[in-house]
């Protein structure tokens, strides 16, 4: 599997080319804090310890329903340098279809919600004592849209069991 927050140089988009991100579906995100640091916590007798910004990224990933009513949470986790999560988008925004180039920025698309999501944690993040490095977030993230019940499935446990095999994960930091 590639490693969803590996630094690219040429910046290549990972979206799929004529997908419209405001679609209904059920995606997959990963979203990794900048050079994998980890900056949300430690993992202790396998258990995540989350430090105040993980426990605000917590928060504020919960938050993501009760404010936009389109979204529903499935399946998610809080990682020391990552956050795994599923999403249901219920209905499509009925706003004109963007140009490739600016489609994750559309208000209601998968790159505004997750952008709106790095944002409010960047926001917060400034009350917290002391304040946590910047940036926070690694640019962009990695998504994968879930087409079958199985693939969600699979997926939910792959989340549920990231904490056990965190050790051999590719995004480990001792």
């Amino acid at each position: 599997m590639r490693n969803p927050c590996q630094s690219r140089p040429n910046r290549r988009s990972s979206r799929l080319k004529d997908y419209d991100y405001r679609s209904s579906g059920v995606y997959f995100v990963t979203i990794c804090a900048m050079e994998k640091r980890p900056l949300f916590g430690l993992v202790r007798e396998g258990q995540v310890q989350l430090s105040e910004l993980g426990l605000l990224a917590d928060n504020c990933w919960k938050q993501i329903e009760t404010v936009r009513s389109e979204i529903a949470l499935d399946a998610y986790i809080v990682m020391p340098n990552h956050i795994h999560g599923i999403l249901h988008v219920s209905s499509e925004i009925t706003a004109p279809r963007a140009t490739s180039a600016a489609r994750e920025l559309t208000a209601g698309s998968l790159g505004a919600i997750i952008g709106q999501f790095k944002a409010i944690v960047t926001k917060r993040s400034q009350f917290l004592q002391p304040p946590p490095m910047r940036p926070i977030w690694q640019r962009n993230y990695y998504d994968h849209i879930i087409r079958s019940a199985a693939a969600l499935e699979k997926i939910r446990q792959y989340i549920v069991r990231n904490l056990a095999r965190w050790e051999d994960d590719e995004l480990y930091i001792n």
